[in-house]
């Protein structure tokens, strides 16, 4: 009975051993031991020749804090992600948490889930970890982002204003607008003139915002109340864009433009209010389109 009581005891300190080696965070593991000298990733805890080295102990896998790597390890090791993004790729992002978790004396369980980024597509993780087990994974797949009515409603606006700029297409731009729009913007036809040559090349889509303070597309009233965006052209020279347009359903000119703001920034950053990290809502008083310096439509825009 001694015998058997020293053996247990020494299963259990055995699995201790591996759980307190293998760190119990939660999170993706920082490495203790170093990678190989010379190693062009040794400081990218993420990339393929750390997980690589990672993976080759014996402790791997064990810990509550090993879900992280654990995934990355299955991402690099896929024969599906091999074929479809070459045997060298990296991941270019990663991130998620181990949740769920049970404790029954120093033995654990719990699930995890985490993502990561390959060359623009982004792949979820799922894993779960038994009492006695190391993590597994229980599921893999790209992430499909779905779009509500909303979202696609606004992308098309968007497209419609680019492609008007990038034609120079003034008509294109005026039926955007409501008829009051056109009779109260004073000469709309010099204000898109000086919006073309403001836009000097061609401009796409860079980004639509979706931060607070920011109406887009009313999904219930089907109508334009306001959306900014950012778009860019071939010198890299980064333009935001707000528009205001009409949401009242009862409007017959719902769906149109009446103000169309322009201003030329560096990056994202600059049109953000730095007390509250909101963007700056440009003033809603000016009718047709404005081509502003970016000083000026955040001055407009503070006091509106």
């Amino acid at each position: 009975m001694t015998k058997k009581l020293m053996l247990i005891a020494g299963i259990i300190l055995l699995i201790l051993g591996l759980c307190l080696l293998s760190g119990c965070t939660g999170k993706i593991k920082l490495m203790k031991d170093p990678l190989p000298a010379g190693d062009a990733n040794a400081d990218d805890l993420s990339s393929r020749a750390c997980i690589q080295y990672s993976s080759t102990f014996s402790t791997f896998g064990w810990g509550m804090g090993d879900a992280g790597d654990v995934a990355l390890d299955y991402i690099y090791n896929s024969k599906e992600l091999a074929k479809k993004y070459g045997n060298t790729f990296e991941v270019s992002d990663v991130g998620g948490t181990s949740d769920n978790q049970t404790t029954s004396l120093f033995m654990y369980k719990g699930t995890g889930t985490y993502f990561v980024k390959i060359k623009g597509d982004y792949w979820i993780v799922e894993l779960s970890k038994g009492y006695f087990w190391r993590w597994e994974v229980t599921k893999c797949y790209k992430y499909v982002e779905t779009k509500s009515s909303a979202d696609i409603k606004a992308e098309q606006t968007v497209q419609k204003v680019i492609d008007a700029i990038n034609n120079k297409d003034a008509q294109a731009l005026k039926a955007m607008f409501s008829k009051n729009a056109l009779k109260e913007s004073g000469n709309i036809d010099k204000s898109i003139s000086e919006l073309f040559a403001f836009t000097n090349g061609k401009i796409k889509l860079y980004n639509i915002w979706m931060g607070d303070g920011i109406t887009r597309y009313n999904e219930k009233e089907n109508g334009l109340e306001g959306m900014g965006f950012i778009c860019r052209d071939t010198n890299k020279i980064k333009y935001t864009v707000y528009i205001y347009g009409h949401g009242d359903k009862n409007s017959p000119d719902i769906g149109r433009f009446y103000s169309l703001q322009i201003a030329k920034i560096k990056d994202e950053d600059d049109y953000y209010d730095e007390s509250n990290g909101k963007p700056i809502v440009p003033d809603v008083n000016h009718i047709g389109v404005v081509v502003w310096t970016l000083d000026k439509m955040k001055a407009a825009g503070n006091k509106s």
